[in-house]
């Protein structure tokens, strides 16, 4: 933040912003609420990047350019502007190798959200009416021809605007490609990318999207992942490889489970965390415990997303998130209508 300030500070153009506050920041740059001087006062976004490496500067570009795409699809095809992702506003700037983009504000991030909560997660039957909000986010953006590449709950914010003020809202498009034009490259983070997106030499397709979806309900929802101590090995690449290794051991641990009940579930989890939710539960991993399986419905979602992966001559349509997403709700139409007691304890 202090490198950011100064270099704010020493350039004119920053006069004509009032900065409010910092709303998020990455590797590579910051955003800002912030209102322009002389303005009527609304509070917009501003993204920061330091473009001094080639490659910032390229997926800076890039999510400009895919931003611009997706307002002329929908300001082609409906006169109300869609409530899915932060609109651009105005041009991009790059200024003493920092590149500047104006955007609609969107409100706490979805993994912020989650921290606030007194266990730390969001529980099953909440995180459940989350994911359907990210999948109606990445069903508008396949719409309109794309793949996200980067799911994650930092990636999703809470709308401000009063008449969306449930919806969650899709950002940073950096690693966004048109699906007809989808690469091998490796994308997304390490914790929640899929098997095949870690892999090299593999096209990137829409169900990659969704693996990321199903890890982050198992991760916000219940605090569930497999491999978190990994994830913080600091050598990349071997973080990387045994997270993959994990993953592949993990979807096949999930799939064709039909012998555990949600209250079978349920006991499990409650023994996991001392049966107490007073303290934020440690991230739980299925290979403390031998016996671990996730009720059936997740392994339904597991075994239709192998099979996706399986095909890969498969046309992927928006039918399928619709499927997925119909999936999701029969799984919270299961937690309501049993007596899931652990879920209460999130409340």
């Amino acid at each position: 933040m202090d490198s950011w300030t100064d270099r704010i500070k020493q350039n004119p153009i920053f006069n004509k912003y009032e900065l409010v506050t910092p709303c998020g920041k990455g590797r590579n740059g910051i955003v800002f609420q912030a209102k322009i001087q002389g303005g009527d006062g609304t509070l917009i976004a501003i993204k920061l990047r330091d473009l001094r490496k080639i490659e910032t500067e390229k997926s800076m570009k890039n999510e400009y350019n895919v931003l611009r795409k997706l307002d002329c699809h929908f300001g082609e095809i409906s006169p109300v502007p869609s409530p899915y992702y932060c609109h651009l506003i105005g041009e991009m700037k790059i200024v003493s190798n920092i590149g500047i983009i104006h955007m609609q504000l969107g409100g706490q991030n979805l993994s912020n959200f989650c921290k606030k909560q007194d266990t730390g997660v969001l529980g099953p039957e909440l995180g459940g009416l989350i994911i359907c909000e990210v999948l109606h986010c990445l069903e508008e953006v396949y719409h309109a021809g794309f793949l996200h590449g980067d799911v994650k709950a930092s990636n999703f914010v809470f709308a401000t605007a009063p008449l969306y003020p449930n919806h969650l809202r899709i950002i940073n498009f950096e690693q966004t490609e048109e699906i007809k034009d989808s690469t091998d490259k490796r994308r997304g983070t390490t914790m929640l990318c899929s098997v095949n997106s870690s892999a090299t030499g593999v096209k990137y397709r829409g169900v990659d999207d969704l693996w990321s979806v199903l890890y982050m309900w198992l991760f916000v929802a219940f605090g569930l992942c497999a491999w978190k101590n990994e994830c913080d090995i600091e050598d990349r690449e071997e973080s990387k490889g045994k997270v993959c290794d994990l993953k592949i051991k993990f979807n096949k641990s999930i799939r064709g489970q039909e012998n555990c009940s949600w209250k079978e579930f349920n006991v499990w989890m409650k023994k996991k965390t001392d049966g107490t939710m007073s303290d934020k539960p440690k991230y739980v991993s299925p290979y403390d415990d031998e016996k671990f399986e996730l009720p059936l419905p997740f392994s339904a979602i597991a075994q239709n997303l192998n099979q996706y992966d399986q095909l890969t001559n498969l046309p992927f349509t928006r039918g399928i998130y619709q499927k997925f997403r119909s999936d999701v709700q029969k799984v919270i139409l299961q937690l309501l209508s049993c007596n899931y007691t652990y879920t209460r304890s999130y409340n």
